[in-house]
């Protein structure tokens, strides 16, 4: 039965499906246009990094 359910996994619902495959494909967008961004720019990713911690502090 295991083995059985190894190769025939049970049907994902849909919605499910959709919104993972939806999730991914804006990760993909959103890194690309990312790596685009930083690449034209030439920003310092050091940099931007220090300034989101220190905006997350006056978050706090």
């Amino acid at each position: 039965m295991i083995f059985l359910l190894w190769f025939f996994p049970p049907p994902v619902p849909p919605t499910l499906l959709k919104r993972t495959i939806s999730r991914t494909v804006a990760g993909v967008c959103i890194y690309f246009f990312l790596k685009r961004v930083f690449q034209e720019e030439k920003i310092n990713i050091v940099n931007l990094f220090l300034q989101g911690l220190c905006y997350d502090n006056t978050l706090k």
